[in-house]
């Protein structure tokens, strides 16, 4: 009986745990609402000419808005001079803490990294598959 509900006790915490790390993979993938998606490239020559008026770093995530007040996002590859580029145009920058997600700051010490990230993986690319069908 006890070994019953030992067993009951551990699938459902595995079960849990999968089903917030599944959630919080994908909850980073939200629609934006009225921000569209730039490409960085893109991103740098609207700075270089002035039309990107604030951004938001968070992370390698960059939300923004251009001079006519539509919002954009996009994402920093590593770019070393983003920093230099934002300021030499007078580009308000606003810097965040990258936020930690659920499952990281709650359930990291329940399975380890390597487990999560290579479902995550699977389901993922299990994912693009069955929207490219």
């Amino acid at each position: 009986m006890k070994n019953d509900m030992l067993k009951n006790i551990l699938i459902w915490t595995v079960v849990a745990t999968v089903m917030l790390s599944i959630f919080n993979h994908f909850s980073g993938q939200k629609l934006m609402g009225s921000s569209s998606q730039l490409a960085y490239s893109d991103f740098i020559d609207r700075v270089r000419d002035g039309s990107v008026s604030q951004v938001s770093i968070e992370g390698g995530t960059i939300h923004g808005v251009f001079t006519d007040g539509k919002a954009f996002t996009t994402y920093n590859p590593g770019d070393a001079g983003l920093m230099g580029d934002l300021l030499n145009n007078n580009v308000k920058v606003t810097a965040r803490r990258r936020k930690a997600k659920f499952v990281d700051a709650n359930f990291h010490f329940l399975v380890p990294d390597v487990v999560v990230d290579r479902h995550l993986d699977f389901l993922h690319a299990l994912h693009e598959w069955w929207l490219g069908r």
